[in-house]
This record gives structure tokens, sequence and C-alpha cells, in this order.
């Protein structure tokens, strides 16, 4: 779905099934129905290269959105959107903090 290293203006919503997310052919997570990838294109306001490499593990569905597109939606709507990120960061974050210490 995407590559590490390539640019994307584009970020997804997995509405459902399953995607595996690796940085340099190490897995990092698996993702599920409601979580996104991609999302720092809108964060960062432009296309952005991919730190990471998001596969299939099932078939899926995805919602796939521009972030100029959700730039020209409501406020409202785009608050709801900046939470659900400021969320999924804090995930990702806390995820791997705890991978690091337990490399220790």
């Amino acid at each position: 779905l995407v590559r590490e290293g390539e640019e994307g203006n584009f970020f997804f919503i997995l509405a459902d099934g399953e995607a595996k997310i690796s940085k340099e052919g190490k897995t990092l997570g698996v993702q599920g129905a409601g979580q996104c990838f991609g999302e720092m294109c809108y964060i960062r306001k432009g296309a952005t290269t991919r730190t990471a490499t998001v596969t299939t593990n099932t078939p899926v569905t995805l919602l796939k959105i521009k972030p100029d597109s959700l730039r020209n939606a409501s406020e409202n709507c785009q608050s709801r959107f900046n939470q659900a990120f400021l969320n999924t960061l804090i995930e990702r974050l806390t995820q791997a903090n705890i991978q690091l210490a337990n490399m220790q």
C-alpha cells in the first residue's frame, strides 16, 4: 500500500482488515480497522517521504484521503481528525517507548 522512501500526498484510514507496518524490513506493528497511516502528509502540510512500508495481512477496505480535502472540510471535522491523529501519535510513541525499554 505504501513504500518506505516514496513520496506521499494522501493518507489512509483502515476501514476493515489488517495491515503490517515495517521499516527496513523489521515489523513495527500491525494495524486494524479504525486506524490510520500516512497522516504525516496532512500534519506537515505537504507531500512527505514515507518513513515505513505498509502491506496487507488480509483483504482490506481503505478510505484514501488527500490532505487538501480534509483542509477544506469544516473546522469541526478537522478538529476531530486532529484529535484522532494526536491519539494515534501518542499510542505509537508509547509503544515505541515500551519496545526501547525492553531492549535494555
